[in-house]
């Protein structure tokens, strides 16, 4: 069955729901080390949440102040240290 205009829309309630999933879900995991996510885009545009929601998931330490970490292969452009 071919997606329609309407299911591929921006606004399409599928999207949303899968936004609100999302979000949850990485709430839950960040709740650990007392960080949140509001909006995906947003909370995750500068790393730093993204990072600490890999370092809850894989439990490592990946990232530690005076460090530069480049998230080329998420955020193009984005720099940490």
């Amino acid at each position: 069955m071919p997606a329609t205009e309407k299911d591929l829309a921006e606004d399409a309630p599928w999207k949303k729901i899968q936004q609100n999933t999302f979000t949850r879900w990485i709430n839950e995991h960040l709740k650990c080390v007392n960080k949140r996510v509001a909006d995906l885009q947003l909370d995750l545009g500068d790393g730093l949440r993204l990072v600490a929601l890999l370092e809850v998931l894989s439990q490592k330490k990946i990232f530690s102040p005076g460090v530069v970490l480049v998230l080329s292969w998420c955020c193009p452009g984005v720099v940490l240290g």
